[in-house]
């Protein structure tokens, strides 16, 4: 899979990755859609691996953007990131649809702290 980031996709992803182990991930979400085809993109940060984890090839170095195996059917295998500032949410789209126009950055590091590296 190949994502290629805009400039103002590329900038707004930079702000939220601060730590060494930071990675995004591209998901199709179906939790609490009923169907598994029923689903919708979002963008997760997190810090932690999955097992059936890819590295997509992107445009901008240093800025790695993850993918389950799993979702690969979802999605085409060369899509587009932009970011909207004036609607602050991230499109996501191909040469052949819009996979999404409102998207967001979920932060998912904080379900894999334990208490001990909380933030005071």
């Amino acid at each position: 899979m190949y994502i290629h980031l805009t400039d103002a996709a590329a900038q707004r992803l930079t702000q939220y990755a601060r730590e060494q182990n930071d990675r995004f991930r591209l998901v199709y979400d179906a939790e609490g859609c009923g169907c598994a085809v029923s689903g919708v993109v979002a963008l997760w940060l997190t810090n932690a691996p999955e097992n059936d984890e890819r590295q997509a090839e992107t445009n901008v170095p240093g800025l790695p953007i993850m993918y389950l195996q799993r979702h690969e059917v979802f999605f085409e295998e060369r899509l587009r990131l932009d970011y909207n500032a004036e609607r602050r949410a991230f499109r996501l789209s191909s040469d052949g649809q819009i996979y999404g126009n409102g998207i967001d950055v979920i932060d998912r590091r904080a379900a894999l702290r334990t208490p001990a590296d909380a933030p005071r």
